[in-house]
């Protein structure tokens, strides 16, 4: 025990009750000083709780509308050139080969 004692004491020379009084108002000080950092930023800056998101969604829409008016105001104007002539013959599709072959068998039945 006088060991325990000579340890304790030892330990204890170069600490005394102000020392630690000081010690814990410097650590308080500094954990308040850090609530109030954190509060600082996790606030966002410029903004107020009442954000209108409807508004703000209202207002980015008309700014887009806009864009997208300046955006049609700036098309170029269609080529003015002549297009190239193209001959006068008759095309024929599949579909008009096909009922002139359908005349013909009607026609054909009909005779």
């Amino acid at each position: 025990m006088g060991d325990a004692s000579k340890a304790f004491k030892n330990t204890h020379k170069d600490m005394n009750v102000d020392k630690i009084h000081d010690l814990m108002d410097d650590i308080a000080e500094q954990k308040q000083i850090d609530e109030e950092i954190s509060s600082a930023i996790s606030n966002p800056v410029g903004f107020s709780d009442d954000v209108d998101e409807d508004e703000l969604l209202k207002e980015l829409e008309d700014l887009q509308d806009q864009d997208l008016e300046a955006e049609l105001m700036n098309i170029p104007a269609a080529p003015n050139h002549n297009l190239p002539q193209t001959s006068n013959k008759k095309i024929t599709t599949k579909a008009s080969d096909e009922e002139d072959e359908l005349r013909r068998m009607a026609a054909w039945a009909n005779s």
